[in-house]
């Protein structure tokens, strides 16, 4: 280090604490620092680096340091290029745990032969692997038909963790086995004597189901084994083996493990308190004798991640396998005011420390504002805590000084709507992902219609981009007017350019690569241009550059890929929720911070907000894992409180709590246990009828396509559902005709509904059965297993109605549409759909709709709605229908739910369609349940 360099240290050393300067000073030994929020963590780690550098004889090539996420590697890397220049600090080794290993498998093949030959499958490809195994293995326990990936994460996690926990796929054979015993010799499963129920001694229904459920123990341990072998055909290994495989071989290998314990002379590991069993097991690899030089930082009262994997009991564990550490606990916080860490460590200290005690923090004498927000309802909490914040902004306070911090990110969501809906600069911080962005779903989706000429909704989509040279108002009646097999041939005739365009492109998907062929998308469609011509798209240009860098990795994993298996890869990874094109925003200059407590780890603001204080909120333990495991992830109290603890000490000035008293429904809900006592309480003022969204009202463009579609197409029972449900699906599904892929229950219900309609009409069960094989035969889905359990459930679905229903009732119609045009709310309005069935029945006409899906809840008012407006299409038709029925069909039974169809529903229905029908026409629409087309309402704006 020269003198410049030396300068800057001293400097910085010169501001530090005795406890920090001690952590700084010990370069030699194991050292263990408890560094609570606020006094200095990731600062102290970097001095550490630049003394050990000043004091001994190693170079920056001997240091190795090791941290949980890129972002924080990329911190340390900045530090301390400040410290002791940029050619230095490269050459410090400052990695992610997942990197260094994945850096030994490359570097030294020959040590790591379960990695010998092989390559690292991405997230997306595991995934997909995953997704192979479901589609092609015989499934009994684990079987869903029609949702055929439902176990996909939860089996990839149980892996993970047997994996992590070193629990091989006999040993959890072996503990299903000890479970089952265990629940069998349970006295308190057991009737404890004979009755009508059971013998003495059998099991009860509870105890059964326990039993039961252990069966997914077996197919889960054999599909992991599939998984394995599948990996090993395609000569890859996944993420969660690269730590294994790394920690395996340092150990066997003895020449190899002092190779790079020599190499490495100083371990530094950051953010101890989330490191698994693996990542301990590759830090004691490291180690070169029972005091090695190496130092961890972290904090046991900020383990927050125990859901995946993390054990803050290590700092115990630290402690006795190097009996000679020297640990350091930094307790002066230059973050929080006194106030504020005292509520924080009364809070903590219900949870038991791995280190003895949890030490209190000294932190800025000033004065904390501390207080609760005891709001009627959730409006009001969220109105309330609005105008607090407008008020702050409006005192002087930073609009980045400010946070609200959530447990959920549902309730993160309202709290950021309604503050932007009050004109508050506002960021939603997390993730911001390409299929998020209203402007780049048009390049998504004009990829995934040159890929697949028969995609025609994919058309649609792309359509609504920015970028055509056609008017938004003239695409969009495009897009109405036409159906999918009129589209094409009305684009040639109204926008040749456009047509031009799809098809140049869709023919250079035979002979152009992926990346040339997205970059000639881009330019082609004038995607490009539009974007480098407005400068508020600086974000979406970045989505775009890391979609680049995405498909280029994809290709460099698979170079014989094309650009349509590119673009069915993406949807498919979207379909399991990894979307890796993404950018992660979590502070904005100039805008109040919306974020969950995870998310705010690490970040701090002078005032803080955490919201939604009930017991449900923060509280809930979460649902039980869908497989049995050996593995506890269930969230505990002392989890739950941890992270509380993280959202309080975010705040450096001021603290407020805020709950609803009732929750929507009128029910009490009790604030959170964890809530600190002694709190003065505030009531501001809040806005009986606030507004909870900035576009409240839908713009003239989509109105007037609104009103075309409710007096030329009409409104059917199913979309007036959905809207109800989802405003922005209606338009999407509705007006534009946008559709999603063909699902395996859409198939079913399909089919199923055929060949009911076929045997209603024939009373013949071979033109029943062949109505279903017509149908299923023009699926799409893929010829595989999964689709074979398809036409099974199909089948047997089918075969059940025909069982069921014996002697054939007298049918009045299948499968009919109905129309009427009715006078509502102001409006001519056109009223359709199609009736399954209507039986004639000595107490009158029963109109009957069939359901496949296995969710149906009768109590829902959708299907009173569903059949009072069937009903009155038939009324105003002349037919006399006094009752109604859902019929629920499965394979194994068949259920009747009677509807009745009184006076009250009737009005009830004529209130609904009087509301829609104005909304609708308005375009004052109500909120509605988030939706994946949210986003594309924004391109009408």
């Amino acid at each position: 280090m020269d003198k410049t360099d030396q300068g800057m240290f001293l400097k910085a050393y010169g501001t530090l604490n005795e406890a920090q300067k001690k952590a700084v000073d010990t370069v030699e030994g194991p050292v263990l620092v408890i560094a609570g929020p606020g006094t200095g963590k990731t600062h102290i780690l970097t001095l550490r680096i630049a003394n050990i550098l000043r004091l001994t004889q190693a170079n920056p090539t001997n240091i190795l340091v090791l941290t949980f996420t890129e972002s924080a590697a990329r911190t340390v890397r900045t530090r301390l290029a400040s410290m002791i220049g940029d050619t230095a600090a490269r050459d410090v080794f400052i990695t992610t745990f997942h990197g260094f290993a994945e850096h030994l498998l490359q570097n030294y093949q020959d040590s790591f032969p379960q990695a010998i030959g092989k390559r690292l499958a991405g997230d997306v490809e595991s995934t997909l692997l995953w997704r192979e195994v479901l589609e092609n293995e015989d499934l009994v326990a684990l079987r869903t038909t029609k949702s055929p990936y439902f176990y996909l994460t939860d089996l990839a996690m149980l892996r993970n963790d047997l994996l992590r926990e070193r629990i091989s796929l006999d040993d959890y054979r072996a503990w299903a086995r000890t479970e089952a015993d265990r629940i069998r010799t349970d006295e308190s499963l057991q009737y404890q004597r004979d009755s009508k129920h059971g013998a003495k001694g059998e099991l009860k229904p509870e105890g059964q189901k326990k039993l039961d459920r252990l069966e997914k123990v077996y197919e889960a341990a054999r599909l992991i084994e599939a998984y394995e072998t599948l990996k090993e055909e395609r000569e890859v290994y996944d993420f969660a083996d690269v730590l294994r495989i790394a920690v395996d071989g340092l150990s066997e290998d003895a020449e190899l493990r002092a190779s790079i314990q020599e190499q490495y002379q100083y371990v530094l590991a950051d953010e101890h308190q989330d490191a698994n069993a693996l990542q301990h097991a590759l830090l004691d690899v490291l180690a070169y004798d029972e005091h090695p030089n190496i130092f961890v930082v972290g904090d046991e009262k900020q383990a927050i991640y125990r859901f995946q994997g993390a054990d803050s009991s290590h700092f115990k564990t630290f402690t006795e396998h190097y009996p000679r550490t020297e640990v350091i606990s930094l307790t002066t916080s230059y973050r929080s005011r006194q106030g504020i860490l005292d509520k924080a460590h009364t809070l903590i200290q219900a949870v038991p420390s791995a280190t003895g005690t949890h030490l209190a923090l000294a932190g800025r004498e000033e004065s904390a504002t501390i207080s609760v927000l005891a709001a009627p309802d959730p409006l009001a909490e969220r109105d309330q805590i609005a105008q607090l914040i407008s008020d702050a902004i409006a005192a002087g306070t930073e609009p980045h000084e400010i946070a609200v911090i959530a447990a959920r990110n549902s309730t993160a969501n309202e709290f950021a709507e309604i503050l932007t809906a009050r004109g508050v600069p506002t960021l939603r911080a997390g993730d911001v992902l390409l299929s998020s962005r209203a402007t780049l779903r048009g390049i998504l989706a004009l990829m995934r219609a040159i890929a697949d000429p028969l995609d025609v909704s994919s058309v649609r989509e792309a359509l609504l981009a920015p970028w055509w040279p056609l008017a938004l108002s003239e695409r969009a009646e495009l897009l109405r007017q036409n159906r999918d097999n009129e589209l094409m041939l009305a684009l040639e005739s109204r926008a040749p350019n456009v047509a031009e365009a799809l098809a140049t492109l869709r023919a250079a998907v035979l002979t152009t690569a992926p990346l040339p062929l997205l970059s000639k998308l881009l330019i082609d469609s004038g995607a490009r241009a539009f974007l480098l011509s407005h400068a508020d798209h600086l974000e979406d240009i970045t989505l775009v550059r890391k979609l680049f860098m995405h498909i280029e990795e994809l290709v460099a994993r698979n170079p014989n890929q094309s650009f349509a298996d590119v673009v069915r890869t993406l949807i498919q990874a979207n379909e399991h929720g990894l979307e890796n094109v993404k950018t992660s925003i979590t502070f904005a200059e100039g805008k109040v911070t919306v974020i969950t407590a995870h998310k705010a780890k690490g970040m701090e603001f002078k005032k803080v907000f955490v919201v939604g204080m009930n017991a449900r909120q923060w509280e809930k333990g979460g649902m039980p894992a869908k497989i049995p495991s050996p593995v506890d992830q269930s969230r505990s109290l002392e989890d739950i409180t941890k992270l509380f603890y993280v959202a309080i000490t975010r705040a450096k000035d001021e603290l407020v709590f805020s709950y609803a008293a009732e929750s929507a429904d009128g029910r009490e809900t009790p604030p959170s246990a964890l809530l600190p006592s002694a709190i003065p309480s505030i009531t501001p003022a809040y806005d009986p009828l606030p507004v909870l969204h900035a576009s409240v009202n839908a713009s003239k463009l989509v109105c007037e396509l609104v009103q075309e579609f409710l007096t030329k197409d009409g409104l059917s029972p199913s979309a007036m559902n959905e809207y109800l449900e989802s405003p922005s699906t209606f338009f999407a599904r509705r007006v534009l005709r946008l559709h999603e892929p063909e699902a395996p229950a859409t198939a079913i219900g399909i089919a199923v509904h055929a060949g009911i309609a076929a045997y209603l009409e024939t009373k013949s069960e071979e033109e029943a059965e062949a109505a279903l094989a017509r149908c299923l035969k023009k699926s799409l889905l893929p010829r595989n297993a999964a689709y074979n359990r398809v036409v099974e459930h199909a089948q047997n679905s089918l075969a059940s109605y025909i069982a069921h229903e014996g002697t054939l009732k007298e049918v009045v119609a299948i499968e009919k549409g109905f129309s009427v045009t009715k006078e509502i709310a102001g409006h001519s309005i056109k009223l359709q759909g199609k009736v399954d069935a209507i039986f004639s029945t000595p107490a009158g006409e029963c109109i009957v709709d069939f359901k496949t899906s296995s969710d149906v809840h009768i109590k829902d008012e959708k299907h009173a709605r569903q059949l009072a407006f069937y009903d009155l299409l038939l009324r105003s038709g002349g037919h006399n229908t006094t009752h109604a029925s859902i019929v629920q069909v499965s394979p194994e039974d068949v259920t009747e739910y009677p509807i009745p169809l009184t006076d009250d529903i009737r009005t009830q229905l004529a209130t609904t369609l009087e509301e829609v029908i104005q909304e609708l026409w308005s375009g004052a629409w109500r909120k509605g349940e988030p939706s994946e087309y949210d986003d594309l309402l924004k391109l009408f704006t």
